[in-house]
């Protein structure tokens, strides 16, 4: 009984602490994000120089993804956790107390993504040997709402910190969760050891899909972490209540990871097409933040395109991770560049059709890549189950 209870210990201090890893790896581009307004005075960040930053983080972490994916499974997910969070702790620390212009923040926004490339397979591998089978979709249902929670912390920290105390004291205040995660994160155990690294068992082909489809997916959710705020103001709102939109909508993608992690252990294997359904209705909430034309309708408009169309990445790294039991962190690494890539390149060509033609276009397209990731998951929903291939 004791050793039972020793190991749902630390079960739950694995997925508390990775959860809190990718936490604080995704503050840097969504606290940017959310921020903007006010670093803008200081950094010189216009619309299209914040997708740039955005982008970059981004563009680091799917150089760093594979490779960092390799390492950890040699160096074993608690070392792995804690250098990448490490990493993330010095951009945080950089950009509050040296970063003068936006080319300053892209530098220490370039060493935050590597770190976020090599943090996800950690955490993936960490919560596939600490964590009882039965409870993986809940844990990483619970991983995966960590990212969602940063922008929702960067919503509230608009409202109660950066408008008072500046912007700098919320990048350093963030800097304090890494002590908390290395005392969080259970010692190494004989399950955690390094080991021989294999090769994923699911095609390449497949998992490189996936990976596209992550990429138009995760392109179109993080423009709305990172433009929500600027567009409401660009369209009259105040951004305080522009922060609290972002928050509402951060509180309803955290409800839809833990409803469909909480669902997926009812079920015999990950569902593909779950995430196929979540893009599909988040694709609808960027249409409505296309045409709304009101105050009102921005934040029901941002709550169904943050909660449905930024609710599935649990599932996807669950699935990709469940089929490929040998070298998860190898195979999660490949979601991971796709992710990361859509990361850089969604930003960036948001922020120059908005910057050129109107906000409206910007969520037009954000749609448009919602839909275009459903449509090629759609025809891999089965194939990713080992069980139907041969």
């Amino acid at each position: 009984m004791a050793a039972s209870g020793l190991g749902v210990g630390r079960a739950h201090r694995t997925t508390v602490a990775a959860s809190m890893a990718i936490v604080l790896s995704a503050v840097p581009p969504f606290f940017t994000g959310a921020l903007v307004t006010i670093m803008r005075r200081d950094l010189d960040v216009g619309t299209d120089r914040l997708g740039i930053v955005v982008a970059v983080y981004f563009a680091a972490g799917a150089v760093a993804a594979i490779p960092g994916g390799r390492l950890v499974e040699r160096l074993g997910p608690r070392r792995g956790i804690l250098v990448a969070a490490t990493l993330t702790t010095g951009s945080l620390i950089t950009i509050a107390l040296l970063s003068r212009s936006w080319v300053q923040l892209a530098l220490a926004m370039a060493v935050a993504g590597a770190a976020n490339g090599m943090q996800h397979p950690g955490t993936n591998l960490a919560i596939l040997r600490e964590v009882p089978v039965h409870r993986h979709g809940v844990a990483f249902g619970i991983k995966q709402a960590a990212a969602p929670t940063a922008t929702l912390l960067a919503g509230s920290a608009l409202s109660a910190v950066a408008l008072t105390a500046g912007w700098r004291w919320v990048f350093l205040t963030a800097a304090l969760m890494l002590p908390l995660i290395a005392l969080i994160l259970p010692a190494s155990s004989p399950n955690g050891s390094p080991r021989v690294r294999n090769k994923p068992t699911a095609p390449t082909r497949i998992l490189i899909q996936i990976a596209v489809a992550a990429g138009f997916g995760f392109g179109a959710a993080t423009t709305l972490g990172a433009f929500l705020v600027d567009s409401v103001v660009t369209s009259g709102g105040s951004a305080r209540s522009a922060g609290y939109a972002l928050a509402a909508a951060s509180a309803a993608c955290i409800t839809v990871r833990l409803g469909v992690g909480w669902y997926t252990d009812r079920l015999e294997s990950p569902s593909l097409g779950l995430v196929v359904g979540l893009l599909a209705v988040g694709a609808t909430g960027f249409v409505a933040l296309a045409v709304a034309g009101s105050a009102p309708l921005w934040p029901v408009a941002a709550v169904v395109a943050l909660g449905a169309g930024w609710g599935w990445p649990g599932l996807l790294y669950h699935a990709v991770a469940a089929a490929n039991p040998d070298a998860p962190a190898s195979a999660t690494a490949f979601t991971t560049v796709g992710n990361t890539l859509g990361g850089a390149v969604g930003p960036v060509a948001f922020g120059l059709v908005a910057s050129r033609a109107s906000y409206a276009a910007g969520w037009t397209l954000s749609a448009a890549m919602a839909i275009l990731a459903a449509l090629i998951l759609l025809p891999l929903r089965h194939q990713l189950d080992p069980r139907t291939r041969s």
